[in-house]
């Protein structure tokens, strides 16, 4: 530290702590006003997940200290249970097994129905120049399984398991494809029975810098993106 005066380096490592808490800050904000446009109008969504964070371990120890995306999900309205918690921090990879963990949250969701996926990337581990910090908003649909399941059928899964959802959620999507997301889920009562959770790619995700998201933009991206539901709102 010899090239800081003791008064220097104080000042640095406050203003460093400090801009990244207030980062963390205004993505919460953003994606809960995201939220509250997605469910004020028809058709209407809740959050799935309201907060999913990195999870830590051996291929990301950075996320011990650093989050580099924060994430929500949302799904219409009766199709799934409401997130009732704040947050997801669950310690350890996101590795899938035959056995989930009992601690471990789980969600529901029906085949035939479909998501909403918001990620706001912050930094990007080894990209210090041209990375820009981003919003990423898109929607997937035709929910099923690898395997034939009538519409309307309800499916149980751990909500860490999305985590495996959003490294392939980076506004490489392919309109009009399928997205073999890899989750295992199994149908509710069978608890023994996995499968693997497909969804279909209706439209090429909104990508937008953080930079200039506004509450304007946040309006007009959860206006645009519900359009893919209306046809199918009841």
């Amino acid at each position: 530290m010899a090239e800081l005066t003791r008064e220097q380096f104080k000042t640095a490592v406050s203003d460093a702590v400090t801009g990244i808490l207030n980062v963390y800050r205004e993505v919460d904000t953003m994606l809960r006003e995201l939220g509250a446009a997605l469910g004020g109008d028809e058709p209407r969504f809740v959050p799935l997940i309201k907060k999913l964070v990195p999870g830590a371990g051996s291929k990301n120890p950075d996320a011990r200290y650093l989050r580099n995306y924060h994430a929500a999900i949302y799904a219409l309205a009766d199709e799934s249970e409401e997130d009732e918690d704040e947050e997801e921090e669950e310690e350890g990879e996101d590795e899938e097994g035959d056995g989930a963990s009992p601690n471990k949250k789980t969600l529901t969701i029906q085949t035939g129905g479909g998501i909403i996926v918001a990620r706001a990337t912050v930094y990007q581990s080894g990209s210090a120049s041209g990375f820009e910090p981003s919003l990423v908003v898109g929607a997937l649909t035709g929910c099923r399984l690898d395997t034939s399941v009538p519409p309307g059928t309800g499916l149980k899964l751990s909500r860490s398991r999305f985590r495996k959802l959003l490294r392939v959620f980076d506004g490489h999507l392919t309109a009009g494809k399928q997205l073999k997301t890899g989750i295992s889920t199994h149908v509710i009562d069978k608890p023994k029975e996995k499968h693997k959770l497909i969804f279909d790619v209706p439209a090429s995700p909104h990508v937008m810098p953080l930079f200039d998201v506004t509450p304007a933009k946040i309006q007009e991206i959860a206006a645009a993106v519900r359009k893919v539901f209306a046809p199918t709102a009841g």
